[in-house]
Protein backbone atom coordinates (compact mmCIF):
# COMPACT_ATOMS: atom_id res chain seq x y z
CA UNK A 1 0.00 0.00 0.00
CA UNK A 2 1.35 3.44 -0.95
CA UNK A 3 1.53 6.10 1.67
CA UNK A 4 0.10 9.45 0.59
CA UNK A 5 2.78 12.08 0.00
CA UNK A 6 2.92 15.07 2.31
CA UNK A 7 1.32 18.27 1.02
CA UNK A 8 3.83 20.45 -0.81
CA UNK A 9 4.14 24.14 -0.02
CA UNK A 10 3.86 26.73 -2.78
CA UNK A 11 6.78 27.93 -4.84
CA UNK A 12 6.86 31.35 -3.22
CA UNK A 13 6.67 29.87 0.23
CA UNK A 14 9.62 27.58 -0.47
CA UNK A 15 11.75 30.32 -2.07
CA UNK A 16 10.66 33.31 -0.02
CA UNK A 17 14.17 34.12 1.25
CA UNK A 18 15.62 33.98 -2.24
CA UNK A 19 12.90 36.24 -3.66
CA UNK A 20 13.30 38.69 -0.79
CA UNK A 21 17.04 38.88 -1.42
CA UNK A 22 16.43 39.36 -5.14
CA UNK A 23 13.97 42.18 -4.41
CA UNK A 24 16.48 43.81 -2.09
CA UNK A 25 19.22 43.63 -4.73
CA UNK A 26 16.87 45.03 -7.34
CA UNK A 27 15.96 47.97 -5.07
CA UNK A 28 19.61 48.61 -4.24
CA UNK A 29 20.50 48.54 -7.93
CA UNK A 30 17.72 51.00 -8.77
CA UNK A 31 18.81 53.32 -5.98
CA UNK A 32 22.42 53.15 -7.11
CA UNK A 33 21.36 53.93 -10.67
CA UNK A 34 19.40 57.02 -9.64
CA UNK A 35 22.19 58.22 -7.34
CA UNK A 36 24.78 57.74 -10.08
CA UNK A 37 22.83 59.26 -12.96
CA UNK A 38 21.11 62.15 -11.17
CA UNK A 39 23.42 64.96 -10.10
CA UNK A 40 22.91 66.57 -6.68
CA UNK A 41 22.23 70.30 -6.67
CA UNK A 42 23.97 72.62 -4.20
CA UNK A 43 23.01 76.20 -3.44
CA UNK A 44 25.10 79.18 -2.40
CA UNK A 45 23.73 82.59 -1.31
CA UNK A 46 25.24 85.98 -0.55
CA UNK A 47 23.39 89.05 0.71
CA UNK A 48 24.64 92.64 0.68
CA UNK A 49 23.42 96.23 0.76
CA UNK A 50 24.90 98.23 -2.14
CA UNK A 51 26.07 101.72 -1.17
CA UNK A 52 24.88 104.44 -3.51
CA UNK A 53 27.67 106.91 -4.34
CA UNK A 54 27.27 110.28 -2.63
CA UNK A 55 27.77 112.14 -5.89
CA UNK A 56 25.18 110.14 -7.85
CA UNK A 57 23.28 112.64 -9.99
CA UNK A 58 21.01 110.33 -11.97
CA UNK A 59 17.93 111.78 -10.31
CA UNK A 60 16.17 108.42 -9.86
CA UNK A 61 14.70 107.02 -6.66
CA UNK A 62 16.71 104.64 -4.51
CA UNK A 63 14.31 101.81 -5.38
CA UNK A 64 14.95 102.37 -9.08
CA UNK A 65 18.67 102.57 -8.44
CA UNK A 66 18.53 99.19 -6.66
CA UNK A 67 16.74 97.62 -9.61
CA UNK A 68 19.42 99.03 -11.90
CA UNK A 69 22.05 97.35 -9.70
CA UNK A 70 20.20 94.02 -9.96
CA UNK A 71 20.22 94.38 -13.74
CA UNK A 72 23.91 95.31 -13.77
CA UNK A 73 24.85 92.37 -11.53
CA UNK A 74 23.23 89.93 -13.95
CA UNK A 75 24.47 91.67 -17.09
CA UNK A 76 26.81 90.02 -19.56
CA UNK A 77 29.48 92.66 -18.87
CA UNK A 78 29.56 91.93 -15.13
CA UNK A 79 29.48 88.16 -15.57
CA UNK A 80 32.17 88.34 -18.25
CA UNK A 81 34.47 90.05 -15.73
CA UNK A 82 33.59 87.35 -13.21
CA UNK A 83 34.36 84.62 -15.77
CA UNK A 84 37.73 86.21 -16.51
CA UNK A 85 38.56 86.60 -12.80
CA UNK A 86 37.80 82.94 -12.04
CA UNK A 87 39.22 81.65 -15.34
CA UNK A 88 36.00 79.75 -16.01
CA UNK A 89 36.84 79.38 -19.68
CA UNK A 90 39.41 76.72 -18.85
CA UNK A 91 37.34 75.17 -16.08
CA UNK A 92 34.21 74.83 -18.23
CA UNK A 93 36.19 74.10 -21.42
CA UNK A 94 34.20 76.65 -23.42
CA UNK A 95 34.46 80.20 -24.70
CA UNK A 96 33.96 83.20 -22.42
CA UNK A 97 30.55 84.00 -23.92
CA UNK A 98 29.41 80.41 -23.48
CA UNK A 99 30.62 80.44 -19.87
CA UNK A 100 28.65 83.65 -19.24
CA UNK A 101 25.46 82.04 -20.57
CA UNK A 102 26.09 78.95 -18.43
CA UNK A 103 26.46 81.07 -15.29
CA UNK A 104 23.36 83.12 -16.13
CA UNK A 105 21.27 79.93 -16.12
CA UNK A 106 22.29 79.16 -12.53
CA UNK A 107 22.05 82.66 -11.00
CA UNK A 108 19.07 84.31 -9.32
CA UNK A 109 19.44 87.98 -8.33
CA UNK A 110 16.71 89.97 -6.59
CA UNK A 111 16.01 92.60 -3.95
CA UNK A 112 14.61 91.15 -0.74
CA UNK A 113 11.02 92.44 -0.38
CA UNK A 114 10.71 95.48 1.86
CA UNK A 115 14.50 95.94 2.19
CA UNK A 116 17.47 97.50 0.40
CA UNK A 117 19.34 94.18 0.45
CA UNK A 118 20.26 92.34 -2.73
CA UNK A 119 20.24 88.55 -2.63
CA UNK A 120 22.32 86.47 -5.06
CA UNK A 121 21.64 82.73 -5.20
CA UNK A 122 23.29 80.13 -7.38
CA UNK A 123 22.57 76.44 -7.81
CA UNK A 124 25.00 73.97 -9.29
CA UNK A 125 26.50 70.47 -9.04
CA UNK A 126 29.59 71.64 -7.09
CA UNK A 127 29.28 73.04 -3.59
CA UNK A 128 32.52 75.03 -3.74
CA UNK A 129 31.49 76.69 -7.01
CA UNK A 130 28.18 77.93 -5.60
CA UNK A 131 29.96 79.78 -2.80
CA UNK A 132 32.75 81.26 -4.88
CA UNK A 133 30.52 82.28 -7.79
CA UNK A 134 28.02 84.34 -5.78
CA UNK A 135 30.88 86.17 -4.07
CA UNK A 136 32.66 86.68 -7.39
CA UNK A 137 29.58 88.33 -8.90
CA UNK A 138 29.56 90.94 -6.14
CA UNK A 139 33.33 91.45 -6.48
CA UNK A 140 33.04 91.87 -10.26
CA UNK A 141 30.37 94.55 -9.86
CA UNK A 142 32.53 96.34 -7.28
CA UNK A 143 35.44 96.32 -9.74
CA UNK A 144 33.22 97.72 -12.49
CA UNK A 145 31.98 100.51 -10.20
CA UNK A 146 35.53 101.44 -9.21
CA UNK A 147 36.67 101.34 -12.81
CA UNK A 148 33.78 103.63 -13.83
CA UNK A 149 34.80 106.12 -11.13
CA UNK A 150 38.39 106.11 -12.34
CA UNK A 151 37.26 106.64 -15.93
CA UNK A 152 35.07 109.56 -14.85
CA UNK A 153 38.00 111.14 -12.98
CA UNK A 154 40.21 110.67 -16.04
CA UNK A 155 37.61 112.32 -18.27
CA UNK A 156 37.31 115.29 -15.91
CA UNK A 157 41.09 115.66 -15.67
CA UNK A 158 41.41 115.72 -19.46
CA UNK A 159 38.62 118.29 -19.71
CA UNK A 160 40.22 120.57 -17.09
CA UNK A 161 43.64 120.24 -18.73
CA UNK A 162 42.20 121.29 -22.11
CA UNK A 163 40.44 124.27 -20.51
CA UNK A 164 43.59 125.36 -18.64
CA UNK A 165 45.64 125.18 -21.84
CA UNK A 166 43.05 127.22 -23.76
CA UNK A 167 42.86 129.95 -21.09
CA UNK A 168 46.64 130.07 -20.70
CA UNK A 169 47.13 130.53 -24.45
CA UNK A 170 44.44 133.21 -24.60
CA UNK A 171 45.96 135.17 -21.71
CA UNK A 172 49.48 134.90 -23.14
CA UNK A 173 48.32 136.13 -26.57
CA UNK A 174 45.84 138.90 -25.80
CA UNK A 175 46.39 139.58 -22.14
CA UNK A 176 43.20 137.74 -21.39
CA UNK A 177 39.54 138.69 -21.55
CA UNK A 178 37.75 139.98 -18.44
CA UNK A 179 37.30 137.15 -16.00
CA UNK A 180 39.70 134.75 -17.72
CA UNK A 181 42.27 135.02 -14.93
CA UNK A 182 39.61 133.95 -12.41
CA UNK A 183 38.49 131.12 -14.69
CA UNK A 184 42.09 129.96 -15.11
CA UNK A 185 42.60 129.88 -11.33
CA UNK A 186 39.37 127.91 -10.90
CA UNK A 187 40.29 125.40 -13.63
CA UNK A 188 43.74 124.88 -12.16
CA UNK A 189 42.20 124.22 -8.75
CA UNK A 190 39.81 121.68 -10.25
CA UNK A 191 42.63 120.07 -12.21
CA UNK A 192 44.65 119.67 -9.03
CA UNK A 193 41.71 118.01 -7.31
CA UNK A 194 41.07 115.70 -10.28
CA UNK A 195 44.74 114.71 -10.37
CA UNK A 196 44.70 113.43 -6.81
CA UNK A 197 44.56 109.70 -6.20
CA UNK A 198 40.91 108.77 -6.11
CA UNK A 199 39.66 107.13 -2.95
CA UNK A 200 37.10 104.59 -4.14
CA UNK A 201 34.40 103.96 -1.52
CA UNK A 202 33.29 100.38 -0.81
CA UNK A 203 30.67 99.10 -3.19
CA UNK A 204 28.51 97.31 -0.65
CA UNK A 205 27.97 96.45 2.95
CA UNK A 206 28.28 92.69 3.08
CA UNK A 207 25.74 91.05 5.35
CA UNK A 208 26.37 87.41 4.44
CA UNK A 209 29.16 85.89 2.41
CA UNK A 210 28.43 82.85 0.31
CA UNK A 211 29.62 79.77 2.18
CA UNK A 212 30.03 76.26 0.88
CA UNK A 213 26.77 74.38 1.56
CA UNK A 214 27.03 71.17 3.56
CA UNK A 215 24.08 69.28 2.03
CA UNK A 216 22.69 69.36 -1.49
CA UNK A 217 19.36 71.01 -2.18
CA UNK A 218 18.05 67.98 -4.07
CA UNK A 219 18.40 65.97 -7.26
CA UNK A 220 18.49 67.69 -10.60
CA UNK A 221 16.04 65.77 -12.73
CA UNK A 222 16.72 65.56 -16.44
CA UNK A 223 13.89 64.66 -18.86
CA UNK A 224 15.59 61.45 -20.02
CA UNK A 225 16.27 60.00 -16.58
CA UNK A 226 12.92 61.18 -15.20
CA UNK A 227 11.13 59.44 -18.07
CA UNK A 228 12.96 56.17 -17.58
CA UNK A 229 12.44 56.31 -13.81
CA UNK A 230 8.68 56.60 -14.35
CA UNK A 231 8.71 53.80 -16.92
CA UNK A 232 10.71 51.59 -14.55
CA UNK A 233 8.28 52.27 -11.71
CA UNK A 234 5.26 51.36 -13.86
CA UNK A 235 6.96 48.18 -15.09
CA UNK A 236 7.88 47.25 -11.51
CA UNK A 237 4.27 47.67 -10.36
CA UNK A 238 3.01 45.60 -13.29
CA UNK A 239 5.52 42.83 -12.54
CA UNK A 240 4.53 42.79 -8.87
CA UNK A 241 0.86 42.31 -9.83
CA UNK A 242 1.80 39.50 -12.25
CA UNK A 243 3.96 37.82 -9.61
CA UNK A 244 1.12 38.05 -7.10
CA UNK A 245 -1.28 36.34 -9.51
CA UNK A 246 1.35 33.74 -10.38
CA UNK A 247 1.90 33.03 -6.70
CA UNK A 248 -1.76 32.36 -6.07
CA UNK A 249 -1.92 30.02 -9.05
CA UNK A 250 1.18 28.09 -8.00
CA UNK A 251 -0.03 27.73 -4.42
CA UNK A 252 -3.40 26.51 -5.66
CA UNK A 253 -1.84 23.91 -7.97
CA UNK A 254 0.56 22.62 -5.30
CA UNK A 255 -2.12 21.84 -2.69
CA UNK A 256 -2.35 18.47 -0.80
CA UNK A 257 -2.91 15.41 -2.97
CA UNK A 258 -6.11 13.43 -2.35
CA UNK A 259 -6.01 9.64 -2.95
CA UNK A 260 -9.16 7.55 -3.57
CA UNK A 261 -10.13 5.08 -0.85
CA UNK A 262 -9.47 1.40 -1.48
CA UNK A 263 -11.15 -1.63 0.10
CA UNK A 264 -9.00 -3.51 2.61
CA UNK A 265 -9.15 -7.29 2.58
CA UNK A 266 -9.89 -9.04 5.83
CA UNK A 267 -7.07 -11.00 7.36
CA UNK A 268 -7.61 -14.05 9.45
CA UNK A 269 -5.46 -14.66 12.51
Amino acid sequence: MKTPTAPQTGFFRRHGVLLTAAGFLFGAGAGTFIFTVEKPVYEGTTQFRPLRPAGDATGITHSEWLQNEVTSLGSAACLLRMVKNLNLENEFHMTADEAVKEVQKQLQISVLPGTTIINITMQGPKAEDCASFVNAVCDARAEMTGYAMLEEQKRERQMYEARVNTLTASIAKNGGQPGEQAQLADMRSRLTTASLTLSIPPYAEILQYGKQPVLPVGPEWFPRTARWTIIGTVIGLALSLCLGAFRRRMDRNSGPQVFPSRPVAAVEY
